[in-house]
Formats: C-alpha cells, sequence, structure tokens
C-alpha cells in the first residue's frame, strides 16, 4: 500500500486546490458585482453558464475516463483551470466574466471526475469513510481559500488578482500530475466487465435517485458558499473581511465535519446518516436566520452537510464496483443540472424577494434531500431483497447493514 502513498497525497492536495480555487467565488462575488455593475440575476445566469461548462466538463471526464485515465483528465483539468486564471486578468466586461467563468468550470469539472475516480481506486473497502478522508481536503482548501480572499480583497488588489494569483499552486501541481505514474490503485477499475456511456447509466433507476440526492446535496453547500457573504454584507452590514471569517467558520465546521464524522455513516447506515444531517443543516441555518446576532450558527450548518457528498459517492462506489468513474459521471451529470437549477432561482429570488427571503430558500433543500434519502434507502431495501431472492442478479454487495 505504500506504494500508493504519493499518488494519494497528490489527490488530497490537488483536493485542497479544488476547495480554495472553488470557495474563493463566495467570498467575491460583492465586489464582482459592484466591479461589473451585475445584478442578481445576471450574476446568476454567469454562474448557471458556469454549471453548464461544469456539466461539460463531467460528462465529458465520464466519458473519457476508462479509455484515457485518470491522469489524463487531472492534466488537462488543471490545464483549462491555469489558462483561465491568467484570462481573468484581463476581464472587465460581463462577456469576458462569463468566459472566464465558462473555461474555468470546465476544467473544474475534468478533475472532479478524475479525483472522484482516482478516490474511488485508492477506497475500495469503507468507501465513505475514504471518500470523507479525500474530501477534507476539500474543506481544508476552503477555509484557506475564503481567508486569503478575504485578506487580499481589502488591499489594493482587484478581484481579478485574487483569482490570479493561485496559478502558481495550480501549475506546481501540473508538473507533479505530469511526472507521477498513475498505477493501478486497489481494485483496478478499467477492463472490469462491460464498458458503460454516462448517458447510459442513467437508465438505472438507483443512478437517477442518486442523481437527484446529490444535486441537492451540492446545491445546498454551494448555495451556503456562493450566497453567505453576500448575505452578512448585505442584510447584517459586515464587510466582506469580516464576513469571510464566517465563511471560513462554515468551511472549518466542514472540514471538522469531514474528519470526525465519517465513521458515522458506517455505524448508523448511509441513507439514515444523510437523512439525520441534512435536518441538522436545515435546522442550523433557521436558527441563523431567525437569531441575528449569532451568524456563527450559519458555520455550524458545515459540520452537518460535510460528509453528505462523500456518502452518496461512498453509496456509488459499493452499488457499482465495476465501471465506477463513468457510473460517478452518471451520477454527477443530473445531480450538477439540479445545482445549477436551484442555484439559478436562489439569485433569481435574491432579485424579486430581496437577500433574506432568498437566501431563506435555501431551506428547501434539506427537506428534499431528507425525503429522497428515505426513498434511496427503500429502492436500495428493494434491490437487496430482489437480490436475495435471485442469486444471479446483480448484487449490491457491500452494503448489507449499512443501509435504511
Amino acid at each position: 500500500m505504500r506504494r500508493f502513498l504519493p499518488l494519494a497525497a497528490l489527490a488530497f492536495l490537488v483536493m485542497a486546490a479544488f476547495g480554495g480555487l472553488d470557495n474563493i467565488r463566495g467570498v467575491l462575488i460583492p465586489a464582482i458585482r459592484a466591479d461589473l455593475s451585475l445584478s442578481y440575476t445576471a450574476l446568476a445566469v454567469a454562474l448557471f453558464l458556469g454549471s453548464l461548462a461544469f456539466l461539460a466538463g463531467i460528462y465529458s471526464g465520464g466519458q473519457a475516463v476508462q479509455s484515457y485515465g485518470n491522469k489524463s483528465l487531472l492534466a488537462t483539468g488543471l490545464c483549462l483551470v491555469g489558462v483561465a486564471q491568467l484570462f481573468v486578468l484581463g476581464v472587465r466586461s460581463y462577456p469576458t466574466f462569463v468566459l472566464f467563468i465558462v473555461v474555468f468550470n470546465l476544467g473544474i469539472g475534468l478533475f472532479e471526475i478524475g479525483l472522484n475516480a482516482l478516490g474511488a481506486r485508492l477506497f475500495r473497502e469503507r468507501a465513505a469513510t475514504g471518500m470523507s478522508i479525500l474530501h477534507l481536503f476539500f474543506g481544508l482548501g476552503s477555509v484557506l481559500g475564503a481567508q486569503y480572499a478575504g485578506a487580499l480583497i481589502v488591499t489594493e488588489a482587484g478581484w481579478q488578482e485574487v483569482f490570479a494569483f493561485p496559478a502558481v499552486l495550480v501549475g506546481s501541481l501540473l508538473v507533479w500530475t505530469l511526472l507521477m505514474r498513475f498505477g493501478a490503485a486497489g481494485t483496478p477499475e478499467q477492463g472490469e466487465g462491460e464498458r458503460t456511456g454516462v448517458v447510459r447509466t442513467l437508465r438505472d433507476g438507483l443512478v437517477r435517485r442518486l442523481a437527484v440526492l446529490l444535486g441537492l446535496i451540492i446545491g445546498i453547500e454551494m448555495g451556503l458558499a456562493s450566497w453567505l457573504v453576500n448575505y452578512l454584507v448585505e442584510t447584517r452590514g459586515m464587510d466582506e473581511s469580516t464576513a469571510a471569517h464566517y465563511f471560513s467558520g462554515f468551511y472549518g465546521t466542514f472540514t471538522a465535519g469531514r474528519l470526525l464524522l465519517g465513521i458515522l455513516s458506517e455505524k448508523l447506515g448511509y441513507t439514515r446518516t444523510i437523512a439525520l444531517l441534512a435536518i441538522g443543516a436545515g435546522a442550523a441555518v433557521l436558527a441563523g436566520l431567525v437569531i441575528p446576532g449569532v451568524p456563527w450558527l450559519f458555520a455550524v450548518s458545515g459540520a452537518f452537510v460535510s460528509i453528505l457528498y462523500p456518502t452518496v459517492m461512498g453509496i456509488v462506489i459499493h452499488q457499482f464496483p465495476r465501471n465506477t468513474g463513468t457510473v460517478m459521471g452518471g451520477v454527477l451529470l443530473p445531480a450538477v443540472v439540479v445545482t445549477s437549477i436551484g442555484n439559478s432561482l436562489v439569485g433569481v429570488l435574491h432579485d424579486l424577494l430581496g437577500v433574506q427571503l432568498g437566501f431563506a430558500s435555501l431551506l428547501l433543500y434539506p427537506v428534499a434531500i431528507a425525503l429522497l434519502a428515505g426513498s434511496t434507502a427503500k429502492e436500495i431495501a428493494r434491490r437487496r431483497a430482489g437480490a436475495a431472492e435471485a442469486p444471479a442478479a446483480p448484487v449490491t454487495a457491500g452494503l448489507e447493514g449499512r443501509q435504511g
């Protein structure tokens, strides 16, 4: 196993960079709006187009992972992100901002698939715990990224420079990726059984359920990441630097949750854990809204949100041991559509109903997550019962005793 440690270290560092880069945006939204004179709706449209680019990266990555491997996806994704970071220095208008967001998110989508497929190969046993550890570094990167952006945006640096400076880190990770040998880690994915296209995986009802569930989970996480700083600035009168501390607090508890709570999914069951933590996240956000003097309540919600995503990925790994990377693409593809539509509606509601009610609309996510987690548990139980009656049918190995 020691020979896989350099590969695991690379995965952890790229995930940390992913977290930092993806969440710098949330701190910079007020500055971007002011600099480009954007309405919330215009900003939501730009983010929606970026989500479509992320979707394109996920789809193409899911199709390519079996043929070209994780190394090619990670390297291509890092290249695109680096190009976008250099391009952003020239962004002075809405169209060029949209182009930047599109290229940036296309790259993020590619190495999202590459990282998750690599995690699936590294963590075959106790998949939810392993994926929680990998995604722990997303939280660490998010904390550092938010602190970096919050500290720099109050200086003479513009938001463009804040996005561009980490290009040095991205370039270093690209060189490391190109020099690294990507051998089989754990049980190799390539060559296991019949190769399946991303779209074909959506014929499976469980894949569709997991896709919507994951879309709602990414929606609550991205919604808080995208709109929390803006909410605190517009309704609580904070400056961006102060609001960034609470944003970092959200990802601080998020990171601690991924470090400490991953074992819950193995003890309580994957779907039960998802439902309970979704309810906890909703309660924390609601408390933050109705108790204005305690904005740290928003930060507490990060702990509840923390392991929802990797727990869904754990279900995917156990349910679909063959072509796992492609199935992840099949789950992520419609998940991003759900997230994109939801986050765009949140932006529109900010314009229609005001910042307070627009931000409060995020409470719909945890309710829907809890309900769908229950439906997913019933589908898994139905399959398990069917597998017991017909041993020759596909077996949902590894989930017995963990679900429900």
